[in-house]
């Protein structure tokens, strides 16, 4: 049985609402919404950027899609992210799903196909794929594509696809198998900041090789992740109006993602739980650069 760990992110304000350690699936982002076709696209643009660096996968689930009620089992997407209902969702964190990966795209319902499975198993039964395209009602050229996993069955031709091979050659319903699926939806990076210290400040560290990541919808102000191979490094912005337990929660999702946290503060003054992050006091932005770089690089 796989170990799940979930931290509960509040306030609900952020882009995301939980993140869930899974031993299987690694680090999944969830989101939860009453309609996913409500949910704001900037909601979801920085969800995907959060994803990216964390190196997560990210999932909205929800009550229903445009009115309608989710179907079980079935995978949705908005904002080139995965959407299944709540009940599905739960299904997925305790690994009971066991059905083939059903997903809707474009208006119409598909079955995902496991191509190197499906070729395999035409050649056991010593069909061409000639033979194969008649019996599923579809041209060669379309059992050469399901091969090549350039695209899938509909839940037609799936009937006829297990009924002649079994259900080994469908892909099975996972949070893996979702990764993989909208792995490519990932940006390249997160937002231009608001604050324009820590704007300034990003600028000059991508300069240095290093990928930057904003938020505004998040524990953390801004993500970092170098280029040569250094950990990834959280940033959160520090001044009296900033709540304790806003620390405490960077603190936390930095600890348990594997993310060193840097404290920009706006004085120097000691923060509590300073031995969990680095608390660098807002100053030049060349030498507060220098002291992260250091830190990131284990240099310092």
């Amino acid at each position: 049985m796989s170990a799940v760990k979930r931290i509960e992110l509040r306030p609900k304000r952020y882009c995301a609402d939980e993140v869930i350690l899974h031993s299987e699936a690694g680090i999944i982002l969830s989101k939860s919404v009453e309609d996913a076709a409500h949910l704001p696209r900037s909601i979801g643009g920085e969800l995907r950027a959060m994803s990216d660096f964390l190196e997560a996968t990210p999932l909205i689930t929800a009550e229903s899609m445009h009115g309608e009620e989710l179907e079980e089992g079935v995978v949705y997407s908005k904002h080139g992210i995965a959407v299944v209902s709540k009940r599905t969702f739960e299904k997925l964190i305790s690994g009971e799903h066991r059905e083939p990966l059903v997903y809707v795209h474009r208006g119409g319902i598909y079955v995902k196909v496991k191509g190197d499975v499906l070729r395999r198993l035409r050649e056991e039964r010593k069909l061409s794929r000639g033979e194969l395209a008649e019996k599923l009602g579809v041209t060669p050229r379309m059992v050469a594509n399901y091969e090549e996993n350039s695209c899938d069955v509909t839940l037609e031709v799936a009937v006829r696809l297990e009924s002649l091979l079994g259900n080994e050659v469908f892909e099975k319903l996972s949070l893996k198998a979702i990764s993989r699926m909208f792995a490519s939806s990932r940006p390249a990076g997160g937002m231009n900041p608001r604050d324009e210290y820590l704007r300034a400040l990003l600028s000059n560290l991508e300069k240095h090789g290093f990928k930057s990541y904003a938020f505004s919808k998040a524990p953390i102000d801004a993500g970092l992740k170098g280029s040569f191979g250094e950990s990834k490094a959280a940033i959160k912005r520090h001044s009296e109006e900033t709540e304790p337990q806003e620390l405490e929660l960077a603190a936390t999702l930095s600890d348990e993602t594997g993310t060193k946290l840097i404290v920009i503060t706006d004085s120097k003054e000691d923060l509590s739980m300073a031995d969990e992050y680095l608390a660098i006091p807002k100053g030049e932005v060349s030498n507060v650069s220098r002291k992260i770089i250091s830190y990131i690089r284990g240099l310092g």
